[in-house]
C-alpha cells in the first residue's frame, strides 16, 4: 500500500543511499535524512492487547499470529510525541501535540505484530494493512478518511464506517459480515454464510463470496452490489 508520505520517504532514501549511518541507542535507531534531520525507529515495551485504537494520521502495518511487538518510526524530534499505551485490552496510539501543523509532512509508521486481533478503531487519515488475520470475531470502526486493506480469515466481521473511508476486505474470508456505511465511503467484504449491509449517503458496498443470505438497506445515493 502506497501513499504520498511513503513516496516522499522513498525519494529521500534514494538520495542518501550509501551515505546515512545508523546508531542504536537504548532500543532506538537513528539514520540521517536528505534534509539533514534524522529518522528514528523505536520498539515500545507494552502490556498485552488484542484491540487497537488510532488517533491521528499514521501508516499502520499489522501482522497477526506472532509474538507481540510494536515499533514506531518517524522524525527523531517527533518520536516522543507518538504516544502508545494500553488501557484494558486496547492499545491506544495518539499524538501528544495537537497543533494543526506540527505533524505536517511528517511520516509516522507503526509496525505491529500480535497473536490475535479482536478490534480496530481508527479516527483520522490512517493508511493501514492488516495481514494474516485469524479471528473468530473482528470489530472494525472507521471515522475519517482511512484506507485499510485486510487479508486473512474471520468467523464474523462487524464493520462500521463513517466518512470517506476506503476498506478493502475482500481477501478477509469471513462466514458472516455486518456492515454499516455512512457518508462517501467505499467497502469490499467477503462472506460465505450471511451479510447484513446498510449504506446511507453516497457510499458503495461490494459483497464477495456468494453468501447464502443477504439483507440490504440503501439510503440516499448509496449502492450495494453482489459480486
Amino acid at each position: 500500500m502506497k501513499n504520498n508520505l511513503s513516496f516522499r520517504r522513498g525519494l529521500f532514501g534514494l538520495a542518501i543511499a550509501g551515505l546515512a549511518g545508523t546508531a542504536m541507542i537504548s532500543g532506538t535507531s537513528f539514520s540521517a535524512t536528505a534534509h539533514g534531520s534524522s529518522d528514528a525507529k523505536e520498539d515500545r515495551e507494552l502490556e498485552s492487547f488484542t484491540k487497537i485504537r488510532v488517533k491521528g494520521a499514521i501508516e499502520l502495518h499489522l501482522t497477526a499470529g506472532g509474538d507481540q511487538r510494536v515499533t514506531i518510526e518517524t522524525d527523531e524530534d517527533r518520536l516522543e510525541g507518538v504516544e502508545t499505551y494500553v488501557r484494558g485490552d486496547t492499545l491506544i496510539i495518539d499524538m501528544s501535540d495537537k497543533r494543526r501543523n506540527y505533524w505536517r509532512n511528517v511520516d509516522v509508521d507503526v509496525t505491529i505484530s500480535l497473536p490475535t486481533l479482536a478490534g480496530l478503531e481508527v479516527m483520522g487519515a490512517v493508511d493501514a494493512k492488516l495481514m494474516n488475520i485469524d479471528s473468530d470475531y473482528l470489530e472494525i470502526e472507521i471515522k475519517g478518511a482511512a484506507e485499510i486493506e485486510i487479508e486473512g480469515r474471520c468467523g464474523e466481521l462487524e464493520l462500521d464506517v463513517k466518512g470517506a473511508g476506503d476498506i478493502d476486505a475482500k481477501e478477509l474470508k469471513c462466514e458472516k459480515v455486518e456492515i454499516d456505511l455512512k457518508g462517501a465511503g467505499d467497502a469490499s467484504v467477503y462472506a460465505t454464510v450471511s451479510v447484513d449491509a446498510d449504506v446511507s449517503g453516497v457510499g458503495n458496498i461490494r459483497i464477495f463470496g456468494k453468501p447464502k443470505e443477504v439483507r440490504k438497506s440503501v439510503g440516499g445515493f448509496g449502492k450495494i452490489s453482489i459480486r
